[in-house]
């Protein structure tokens, strides 16, 4: 993407290496894809979308093959880079208990195309207090939730709909 947008050689050093700190990948820059573990190409791939610097960074599914440790490492890192980077995030996840241990803004729950709630994530949880673990409501086999957290100004914070769009604010 860089090399497309012809940005000079050494701003895309610059921007290669500050996003591989970003996500503690700096020390893996030369090994070959194969060599990686599963978080660490998920870091790596986190990396090359950080390089671009976008407003909205959109994760479907990123627990897939990850253990339940490595899958909480990955929502922290992006709950991290949402914060210190001011982003916007969308993730599309099955397993929605090992995202919400992080703020989310909202939770779409969909079954087979059709949207089956569209709460906050305190709404979806069992107890009024908002600590209990995700209840009978949890996705059943199949229903994918779509988690929102809106960092980004100017982002309305209107609820998402199943073509994930949204409107900057004039």
């Amino acid at each position: 993407a860089l090399e497309n947008d012809e940005v000079p050689v050494d701003e895309m050093k610059q921007r290669v290496d500050t996003s591989a700190r970003l996500v503690d990948v700096q020390g893996h820059l030369s090994h070959a894809p194969h060599e990686l573990s599963g978080g660490q190409k998920q870091r790596v791939s986190l990396a090359g979308v950080l390089v671009d610097d976008v407003d909205v960074l959109l994760f479907d599914e990123p627990l897939a093959n990850l253990d339940p440790a490595a899958g909480e490492a990955a929502i922290e890192l992006i709950d991290r880079i949402a914060k210190e980077q001011n982003k916007t995030v969308i993730i599309i996840e099955h397993r929605l208990e090992d995202v919400l241990h992080c703020h989310m803004d909202r939770v779409v729950l969909m079954d087979e195309g059709r949207i089956l709630a569209d709460t906050t994530p305190e709404e979806l949880l069992c107890d009024s207090g908002g600590s209990a673990a995700v209840c009978c409501r949890r996705p059943a086999s199949g229903s994918r939730c779509i988690l929102r957290r809106s960092s980004t100004p100017g982002w309305r914070s209107t609820p998402l709909c199943v073509r994930l769009t949204s409107r900057r604010s004039s």
